[in-house]
């Protein structure tokens, strides 16, 4: 006979053991069944068990926090952009040079002047406009920052309203809500309250 006489009484476990004597031979299955009930391997086996279930729990656990995170900013990006849609319009000179084709045109005469005089506020205020309307947010930013550090012109409060606009698209929440509150002009004020109230909600 291919197998040896199996002792049967030692095959109490599971089904395992069942297969295992069908499958190799008495002296293997002896040594399967000695490594198996040895009191210092079951230790060992059972202090992996242990660690195991913790390590599946931080993996878990891991998984379910950067899944709330991701859910929050996409929740965030919604929020942010249906806001910028609602409350972004363009600038009235932009709306013409639009219906005239005369937008790249306007961009480069804007950019020509500020090289020719880096403190015409402006064109400094117009090509942020521009830029913004672009979708070139970044930018449109460091030309309103410069119209907003001049301070002595009409087109502060106008420039912080566009520049929070920016940030908010650009998903800077932190950002859109420092430049909202510095608005002094009074017309932003009803506006201004508003976004404040969505974006804290």
């Amino acid at each position: 006979m291919f197998f040896k006489k199996v002792n049967y009484n030692i095959i109490h476990d599971n089904l395992n053991d069942i297969w295992l004597v069908a499958d190799i031979s008495n002296k293997n299955y002896k040594f399967y069944y000695k490594y198996k009930h040895n009191p210092k391997i079951i230790k060992k086996r059972n202090f992996l068990d242990k660690y195991d279930n913790i390590f599946r729990i931080i993996i878990t656990s891991t998984i379910v926090i950067l899944l709330f995170l991701l859910l929050k900013s996409n929740t965030i990006d919604l929020t942010n952009d249906k806001i910028y849609s609602e409350y972004y319009t363009e600038y009235p000179f932009l709306t013409v040079s639009r219906s005239n084709s005369n937008i790249d045109n306007s961009l480069t005469t804007f950019q020509s002047n500020i090289t020719k005089n880096n403190n015409d506020i402006i064109s400094h205020f117009y090509n942020g406009v521009i830029l913004q309307q672009e979708g070139k947010h970044i930018s449109a930013i460091h030309e309103y920052n410069i119209v907003i550090q001049n301070k002595d012109n009409l087109f502060v409060d106008q420039a912080k309203w566009y520049t929070a606009l920016c940030y908010l698209k650009n998903n800077d929440t932190q950002k859109a809500i420092e430049y909202f509150n510095k608005i002094e002009d009074i017309n932003y004020k009803e506006k201004v309250a508003n976004i404040l109230a969505k974006i804290k909600k």
